[in-house]
């Protein structure tokens, strides 16, 4: 069993503790449908504070007036938050793979598999996703889905954890969506 965090979490119910600015804050456990509702109305961005019961959203207010946390510390809290809820360290393919149900034909396709957002974490939902997405794939078309998965989303900086190449997130996309194959 990994000692990271990111790849221990799959089953968990309890809430996730978070330290942000020296403080530890505690994220209370949704299901894949409570985070679904929450990514579905708050910027990537904003996640952490959306994330947080009013008691935790006040704590980080506090500490804001204290100077121990600034704004500009608030989008890396939401990027780690989100690898720690999708299960994956590169955070927007995690977000990507969660969303994927936005679109009406991969939800019925998971409700017809059985996957009931509201009786799994987050984790069991992008990974039922990418299961559903890979069934029956070629290995040329997996890995053009990966490809695709991993094109960090446009605006965002994924710091060091993507090679980049030097190329854009939009240019990359481009790239990626020219393959053989890819749509």
């Amino acid at each position: 069993m990994s000692d990271d965090p990111v790849l221990r979490r799959p089953f968990s119910r309890s809430p996730l503790p978070f330290t942000l600015g020296g403080r530890l804050y505690e994220v209370p456990y949704r299901s894949a449908a409570d985070w679904l509702e929450v990514l579905e109305v708050t910027p990537v961005d904003g996640l952490f504070l959306a994330a947080l019961d009013s008691e935790q959203r006040w704590r980080v207010h506090d500490a804001m007036l204290d100077g121990e946390v600034r704004v500009r510390d608030l989008s890396p809290a939401s990027y780690s938050l989100l690898k720690q809820v999708t299960g994956y360290e590169r955070w927007w393919i995690g977000y990507r793979l969660a969303v994927a149900a936005f679109s009406p034909s991969l939800l019925g396709r998971l409700t017809l598999s059985g996957v009931r957002p509201q009786d799994v974490t987050l984790v069991q939902w992008c990974a039922a996703t990418y299961a559903l997405l890979t069934r029956d794939a070629s290995a040329e078309d997996r890995f053009k889905l990966d490809a695709l998965l991993d094109v960090p989303l446009a605006g965002n900086d994924p710091g060091e954890a993507w090679d980049d190449m030097g190329m854009s997130a939009e240019d990359l996309e481009v790239m990626a969506r020219a393959l053989p194959g890819a749509r």
